[in-house]
């Protein structure tokens, strides 16, 4: 304790104390045991001066969306290539690719589910040596319209074009395709069997008969007026994909009818193309992929009847 000068029998508190003045009046003439014990007691109430005042934790903050940077520049194209064990067959449709896309600003998305014969090995190591490839190795999730969305999610070209990974697509009509979306202004363009120029080459009859009835099932139940809505070979718009991507189902083989069933109705062109007998690997259809396509077709009559008849009772209340 300090005394005020001038007044010995006045204490000033020490600014460290948080006992009352009249506390200190009272020990102030007591015996020096006395006092020695209330300066222990007093003790207690000190507060540290190097006391903090506890932060409040910090709330996570949601990731933020990497802005483009002068790198990341609009492309012309962006070819999304799914693949499940095609190992003997990327490295040469990687090739087939660059040049067939020769005089196009374009980048190659290799979407891989988690191959067994580590098909994704070989095309990163072709990434390693070209940028303009970018691999997506999926190791949870299988599925070809999903590993389509996976790739236009990441894609920075104008143009969006789809192509099987197992050599089967005549990669030299993707300049007509990305021709069609850039320069012809459609939506959707797709690489047709059954249109000019197109053939199914060696497909079996039985096989030709499945393809025939899935494409005329989907003109007469969706309306939808293309030539082959089975294809797996097109160009859309990113204007197009980025209108319905929150929409389409990622479940089935058969994205094509969902970007082409699904919103406003597209305008649409075709460039005809002749399907080439696989060499290399296996293939993925089976009895589940046609299973797929038949409900994929019966949920999307459904959406369309329930807009129908949502449509219809907003005319009836209107008029009403």
């Amino acid at each position: 304790m300090t005394s005020t000068a001038g007044s010995p029998g006045l204490s000033t508190p020490s600014p460290q104390r948080l006992r009352p003045r009249s506390h200190l009046a009272y020990h102030h003439g007591r015996s020096d045991a006395a006092r020695l014990q209330d300066e222990e007691s007093d003790a207690l109430y000190q507060v540290p001066q190097s006391t903090q005042v506890p932060q409040a934790p910090q709330v996570p903050q949601p990731p933020q969306v990497p802005q483009p940077s002068e790198g990341d520049s609009v492309l012309d194209v962006s070819v999304i290539v799914p693949t499940y064990n095609e190992v003997t067959n990327i490295r040469l449709l990687l090739d087939r690719l660059g040049t067939a896309l020769e005089g196009l600003s374009y980048q190659i998305v290799v979407v891989d589910d988690n191959s067994e014969d580590k098909t994704w090995r070989v095309a990163e190591q072709i990434a390693q040596a070209d940028e303009r490839v970018k691999v997506i190795r999926r190791m949870n999730q299988r599925g070809l319209s999903s590993a389509v969305l996976a790739g236009m999610a990441e894609a920075r070209g104008r143009s969006l074009v789809v192509i099987d990974g197992d050599l089967q697509h005549d990669e030299t009509k993707i300049p007509d395709l990305v021709a069609a979306v850039l320069d012809g202004g459609v939506d959707i363009c797709l690489a047709s069997r059954e249109a000019v120029g197109g053939s199914y080459g060696s497909f079996r009859r039985r096989r030709k008969l499945v393809s025939y009835a899935g494409a005329a099932m989907a003109r007469q139940l969706l309306g939808i007026p293309v030539s082959d809505p089975m294809s797996g070979f097109f160009a859309i718009s990113r204007e197009r994909f980025e209108l319905l991507a929150d929409d389409v189902n990622p479940r089935g083989f058969k994205i094509l009818l969902e970007f082409l069933a699904r919103g406003p109705k597209p305008t649409v062109d075709e460039v005809g193309y002749e399907f080439e007998e696989r060499v290399n690997g296996s293939t993925k259809l089976n009895g589940s992929v046609g299973l797929s396509y038949l409900i994929a077709l019966g949920h999307l009559m459904g959406q369309r009847f329930r807009r129908r008849l949502r449509q219809s009772s907003e005319v009836a209340r209107l008029s009403g």
